[in-house]
């Protein structure tokens, strides 16, 4: 992500950190560390890009207000993809 390009998420949060997980010209996916008056919440967002406006569209988010809910995320993922 260059410097000027900020991630399009709503002015309710501040973010904190972000790591791209891949950006191309339709669809960006990047986990987030924000910040909103009810504490800090890491998230994962996928936004896709406007074609008429040319803006990022959030398209999907998905979060967890602490690593054991992540925990419970991970293995339910690897039980659905078939690892022991």
């Amino acid at each position: 992500m260059s410097k000027e390009e900020l991630y399009p998420v709503s002015d309710f949060f501040t973010v904190l950190e972000g790591i791209d997980i891949y950006k191309t010209d339709k669809w960006w996916k990047a986990v987030l560390r924000t910040q909103s008056k009810y504490g800090e919440r890491v998230s994962v967002y996928l936004w896709t890009k406007d074609r008429k406006t040319g803006k990022w569209k959030r398209k999907q988010k998905m979060g967890a207000k602490d690593l054991d809910e992540l925990d419970k995320i991970y293995v339910a993922f690897k039980k659905l993809f078939g690892v022991k």
